[in-house]
């Protein structure tokens, strides 16, 4: 008696997952480029609004380069494709390094703390994908800024 509706059960599982993946649609003449990925170490949420803009790019630094001091309009996301990117400012202590490895990402607030700067101190390229939202239609979505003043040495 247990066993009809445990049977009745595996029957209408089955009848499901199988017409689900007839009814899927597979992608036609579509090429997907992942530019990467990484992982979060903090939550966040980003607030999107109308009639900003959303740009994504890549930039790369050679050993010993650095982006300068600079800030967002908006919320920014970016993920270390390759490398060890070590950044300085956004929401920590102005002065005080903090590194990502690749395979790692981070949001930097819509609001953060500090004007913030990134430099590749190792022997390799580094590679970040960066996603920057609200950026004012036609505007750039890096604003230069000055050091904060206790890292002027920072460069």
């Amino acid at each position: 008696m247990r066993r009809l509706p445990i049977l009745v059960f595996v029957s209408l599982t089955g009848t499901v997952i199988f017409a689900a993946s007839t009814l899927a649609t597979p992608d036609s003449g579509l090429t997907r480029t992942p530019y990467g990925r990484g992982v979060h170490s903090q939550p966040g949420t980003i607030e999107i609004e109308a009639g900003k803009e959303t740009v994504v790019y890549s930039l790369t630094l050679e050993p010993g380069g650095s982006t300068g001091w600079h800030t967002h309009p908006g919320p920014v996301i970016f993920a270390v494709k390759s490398g060890t990117l070590t950044q300085y400012g956004l929401d920590g202590p102005a002065c005080t390094a903090q590194t990502l490895e690749a395979g790692r990402a981070y949001l930097a607030p819509a609001h953060a703390q500090h004007p913030h700067l990134f430099r590749n101190d190792e022997a390799e390229p580094l590679e970040v994908i960066v996603t920057a939202f609200n950026t004012p239609p036609g505007k750039p979505s890096r604003l230069d800024a000055e050091a904060p003043s206790e890292c002027t040495e920072l460069r």
